[in-house]
């Protein structure tokens, strides 16, 4: 990825404050067309683990490429409901119950219990 030059991180800082987060939007898109075009002759679903980075710009840029999420907490399946993601384009892979599982199965979100 290419580094913010000292003028840039300027700007940032003087038009966002401190802290402010940039993301490299090229870069993240090359990812995924690089992970979207991997040979699978038998289909995959590819799905971005949301605790990476839950940003609502990443998981929008994320959801228009076509890519799935893998929620890990009731708190990221409703982040990626408000960016947009339809209830079967969401897996919750979760080490504990939800008190809310009922109410996900219920909307179409997957449950990868583990």
């Amino acid at each position: 990825m290419p580094a913010l030059t000292l003028d840039q991180a300027a700007e940032v800082r003087e038009r966002f404050g401190t802290p402010s987060y940039v993301y490299d939007r090229d870069g993240l898109e090359a990812a995924a067309r690089r992970a979207l075009a991997f040979p699978a002759p038998f289909g995959f679903t590819l799905r971005y683990a949301m605790k990476a980075n839950p940003s609502r710009g990443v998981l929008t840029l994320f959801r228009e490429l076509g890519l799935h999420v893998d929620a890990s907490s009731d708190h990221e399946v409703e982040r990626a409901l408000r960016a947009g993601f339809a209830p079967a384009a969401i897996q919750l892979t979760s080490q504990m119950p939800s008190p809310w599982l009922a109410e996900h199965l219920a909307r179409g979100i997957l449950y990868n219990a583990c």
